[in-house]
């Protein structure tokens, strides 16, 4: 799957996230295929989440690892990639002073197809979490030894819920 691809799925378990979180996205997909085009826009409260769940993907897998899974996990300050991200996709104006601003009060739209761009070539990695966290997943039903017929449920289940949940963005 190529990066722009997986960043779209990305864009896509964010947008049905925030939804059931209430705090639905203005993201919009065109079509039901991981390639389709995404228009709509993002606001750094947006940007801030995304980049958050991205890093608990990351991270997760090394804390369940040393932690049996009692890990706390803390996230970074990210403020210097949200401003960046605001200030190559929005257009600002003398709007924004950089230097003495809070993310939270940032309400700039940043057009989905610049960020789309500006997350490829700033946090290329990005793109890699979803994928590593499915994989880290299945290979800890493996490691843990859980009973064949529950771990071949367990990866039935989370494949089938994948599979579903895509088709309904």
């Amino acid at each position: 799957m190529s990066a722009s691809m997986s960043l779209n799925t990305l864009y896509r378990l964010y947008a049905v996230t925030s939804a059931k979180a209430g705090h639905p996205s203005k993201l919009e997909f065109e079509s039901d295929e991981t390639d389709g085009k995404i228009s709509g826009s993002l606001v750094s409260a947006d940007v801030l989440m995304l980049l958050w769940i991205c890093w608990i993907m990351f991270q997760s897998s090394r804390y369940l690892k040393s932690s049996k899974g009692q890990a706390k996990i803390d996230l970074p300050d990210i403020k210097h990639l949200i401003l960046s991200a605001v200030t190559s996709c929005a257009e600002l104006g003398n709007d924004l002073n950089i230097w003495d601003c809070s993310i939270s009060s940032l309400e700039f739209e940043l057009p989905a197809g610049k960020f789309h761009m500006w997350a490829l070539k700033t946090v290329p990695n990005l793109v890699q979490c979803f994928n590593q966290f499915v994989h880290n997943r299945l290979q800890r039903c493996v490691l843990l030894e859980v009973p064949y017929f529950l771990s071949k449920f367990s990866i039935f289940f989370m494949v089938l819920s994948i599979l579903t949940t895509k088709s309904k963005f």
